[in-house]
């Protein structure tokens, strides 16, 4: 018997406790729908409402966006909206006309689901007992030859999952091992004769600090720096001379 269920359910139609579901939300038909609800069907397994229910996908949605809005209601202090849980769930016939219309689905909507992080609690705890039982499994396998010899070896594959899961629960309790990145400065050296001595060198971080580095050094420097860069593309003549096929010689400029 699903006592937890049964209060909850029963609690969820007391029409004298002001923040009770059925006082929550304010529409005829899911009152109604509500109320039909026999008591002893909270006396059942959540699994075997469902079952009984034949709940599928879409009431799944429903019941998922249920609890939302009754979490948001309650937190605010206010009233539940019956069509925030169906209209991006299902249409408004479906809601009314097929899934209130069960009994059954209706008293699995009102069992509230458990709380999420009880979920993922319960979920480690026996994942980490699966985790228990495989670390407990025979490492040597004994088997019986053609001759009726014993042999024992060991399972290279139990051995690797083993291996593998004490390393990430030894990662999960000490921590994974420090990776260390070199990080690369970047050094701007300039004076105003263009020699760059180590004493005064300037180590920046990042690009944005190189640039501003240089551009106040261009300021302070004036014409000392921009004198030394090019303005402009240099054109080099080259002059070479080639023969004619008939031995004469001409000469070429480019």
């Amino acid at each position: 018997m699903n006592e937890v269920a049964h209060y909850e359910g029963v609690a969820a139609k007391d029409k004298s406790n002001s923040r009770s579901i059925i006082n929550l939300v304010k529409n005829t038909a899911f009152e109604h729908a509500v109320m039909a609800v026999p008591d002893e069907l909270f006396l059942l397994d959540e699994k075997e409402i469902q079952k009984k229910a034949r709940v599928n996908v879409t009431d799944d949605f429903i019941k998922t966006s249920f609890w939302n809005e009754y979490d948001l209601a309650q937190a605010k202090a206010k009233n539940m909206t019956l069509e925030n849980v169906y209209v991006r769930c299902c249409s408004r016939d479906y809601f009314f006309k097929q899934f209130l219309s069960n009994s059954y689905k209706v008293a699995w909507l009102l069992t509230p689901p458990p709380n999420y992080q009880v979920m993922l609690d319960t979920l480690l705890s026996r994942g980490l007992q699966r985790l228990y039982e495989i670390l407990s499994l025979p490492l040597e396998n004994t088997y019986i030859d053609n001759k009726g010899n014993a042999h024992t070896e060991i399972d290279a594959k139990i051995a690797h999952v083993i291996y593998q899961i004490t390393k990430d629960i030894d990662i999960r309790v000490k921590g994974a091992i420090p990776q260390i990145v070199a990080s690369t400065s970047r050094n701007v050296n300039v004076n105003l004769t263009g020699e760059v001595p180590q004493e005064q060198m300037t180590q920046t971080t990042n690009m944005e600090e190189v640039d501003a580095e240089l551009r106040r050094l261009e300021e302070k420097l004036g014409p000392t720096i921009r004198d030394q860069m090019p303005k402009e593309r240099d054109v080099i003549e080259v002059e070479y001379t080639a023969k004619e096929p008939d031995g004469s010689v001409r000469e070429t400029n480019e």
